[in-house]
């Protein structure tokens, strides 16, 4: 008798757009994208729109920071608990 087995793997996908403070996309920016937990790196740089995508994420904590020369840098990391 044959069966199958099925794996079931969870992930995910982000799109960042990156805009300056007078709210135009700003293209070209650097943007890293950190799985804490294993601190590993996943890079992109904005398009035309702005906009950076990640695909295929694990399930987990992630921080976020964007850069572009003449531009202040941009860090986001997850809040922990008390």
């Amino acid at each position: 008798m044959a069966s199958a087995a099925f794996a079931q793997e969870y992930t995910a996908s982000l799109s960042v757009t990156v805009t300056d403070p007078s709210d135009a996309v700003v293209p070209k920016a650097h943007v890293a994208l950190t799985d804490n937990a294993l601190q590993r790196v996943f890079e992109a740089e904005t398009n035309a729109g702005g906009l950076a995508s990640f695909a295929s994420l694990q399930p987990g904590q992630y921080s976020l920071e964007i850069t572009k020369t003449g531009f202040e840098s941009y860090l986001r990391a997850p809040r922990r608990s008390p």
